[in-house]
């Protein structure tokens, strides 16, 4: 489950159901302000996934069921571009 807090402090989730196991261990999501980046290792790492989550349908029609999607009306902001060209 993913869980983060959106500009005015609402607390947002989703939880995404693996097609099998994960190791937890050997995964890693990275943060930013506009998006969660996950690397997820498979727990049988030989055994190829017909698809990434359990239930047979598309990942963002499931999304979009439970919310309206966000109003991205920062999108010309280059803060964040700006951020990572100074840091490296």
């Amino acid at each position: 489950m993913a869980r983060c807090k959106n500009a005015d402090g609402v607390e947002l989730y989703n939880e995404i159901e693996f097609y099998a196991k994960v190791n937890s261990k050997d995964s890693q999501d990275k943060r930013s302000s506009r998006s969660i980046t996950c690397f997820v290792r498979k727990w049988k790492e030989k055994v190829a996934w017909p698809r990434l989550t359990k239930e047979d349908i598309k990942l963002l029609k499931k999304v979009s069921t439970k919310r309206p999607p966000p109003a991205m009306d920062d999108l010309d902001d280059d803060s964040d571009s700006a951020d990572d060209a100074t840091s490296n």
